[in-house]
C-alpha cells in the first residue's frame, strides 16, 4: 500500500485528546507553522479519524522551511535546534499539546 498524503496528529503521545496520527513509541515531534504552510498553498484536511493529511508541496514535502519547533520526544523531552546544530543548552520543551487545525 502506497500512502498518498503525509500524515500528521493533532498533538502528542499522552495527550487525552489524541485519538488517532501518532505512536506512542515516536521519538520526535516535528511541529508545522500551518499559517506559513497555508499560505504557500499547502492544504490541509481531517481524515474521519482525526489523522490531519496534506499532500504536501508540489514534491510531496513538507519543508523544513515550513518547521516550527522540534522537539526530541525520547529518552527525555527537550526542545531541538532548529538549524542543524546540536544545541545541549535547548530548554526543556513544556508544551505538550500541539496545535490543532481549524
Amino acid at each position: 500500500m502506497s500512502r498518498t498524503h503525509i500524515h500528521l496528529a493533532p498533538g502528542l503521545p499522552g495527550d487525552g485528546n489524541l485519538v488517532s496520527g501518532m505512536r506512542q513509541d515516536c521519538e520526535l515531534a516535528i511541529f508545522i507553522d500551518l499559517r506559513r504552510a497555508l499560505s504557500d498553498g499547502i492544504p490541509f484536511f481531517w481524515s474521519a479519524n482525526k489523522v490531519i493529511l496534506t499532500p504536501g508541496n508540489e514534491s510531496g514535502l513538507l519543508p523544513p522551511s515550513l518547521f516550527q519547533r522540534v522537539v526530541q520526544l525520547k529518552p527525555n523531552r527537550r526542545l531541538l535546534s532548529l538549524d542543524g546544530a546540536e544545541d545541549r543548552s535547548a530548554p526543556r520543551e513544556d508544551n505538550s499539546r500541539g496545535q490543532q487545525c481549524d
